[in-house]
């Protein structure tokens, strides 16, 4: 598995469980209700390692959370603990929907950047997917066939491409791996190459070429 995907797991997972702690104890705190300090952190890193299940985690997370915070407080399911883990999980989404707009703003203003010096000019290209290659494996090319290429940057020394994958877009620089979130599970994707005409990726190792015409 990849070191980056690992390293970046372990980061969004240690700081989403980390926004849903704080949210809880302060929701606890004004509620004054009793608790103890290490059966809420335990629910809180619970329940954010659950919500990052691909598809189904949301769905798991929010309910064990709903046991764990009415069995720590000792409070009443409804409304008390309801209460406490909704207001809690909506801010921590929020939180994440904020940081991800942040970050999406940051890097268009990047690649809307450019001067007077020709090696610095940046080229957006809108890149319309085309089936992948019949030579690929069955399970990679169920994935392959469903990634289309949206745009790509060009700047002096780099390279980025903005792929889609249902309904969540991912930026990639090249040489640069994401994980994309699919009916499969947690699969990686990779930006190895990008011409004039084509781009191509590799999907779970296996190369992967679109064109862009």
């Amino acid at each position: 598995m990849n070191v980056a995907f690992i390293i970046g797991f372990v980061i969004v997972y240690f700081l989403q469980s980390t926004a849903l702690l704080a949210f809880l104890w302060i929701m606890i705190k004004i509620q004054k209700f009793d608790y103890a300090w290490l059966p809420l952190i335990g629910s809180a890193f619970l329940a954010g390692g659950l919500d990052l299940i691909p598809i189904v985690g949301h769905f798991i997370a929010v309910p064990v959370l709903y046991i764990c915070i009415w069995k720590i407080t000792r409070s009443t399911i409804f409304p008390d603990a309801t209460f406490t883990v909704v207001l809690s999980y909506a801010l921590m989404r929020c939180l994440g929907w904020i940081l991800l707009t942040v970050g999406m703003s940051n890097f268009h203003a990047t690649a809307m950047f450019h001067n007077d010096d020709e090696t610095n000019e940046v080229m957006m290209v809108t890149a319309p997917a085309t089936n992948p290659p019949p030579e690929i494996s069955k399970a990679a090319n169920k994935i392959a066939e469903k990634i289309s290429i949206k745009g790509i940057s060009r700047g002096a020394g780099s390279t980025m491409a903005t792929i889609q994958y249902g309904s969540r877009d991912y930026i990639l620089s090249l040489n640069e791996a994401v994980s994309i979130s699919t009916e499969e599970g947690l699969v990686t994707v990779k930006l190895v190459e990008a011409g004039d005409d084509s781009v191509t990726l590799t999907v779970r190792g296996e190369k992967v070429k679109y064109s862009l015409k």
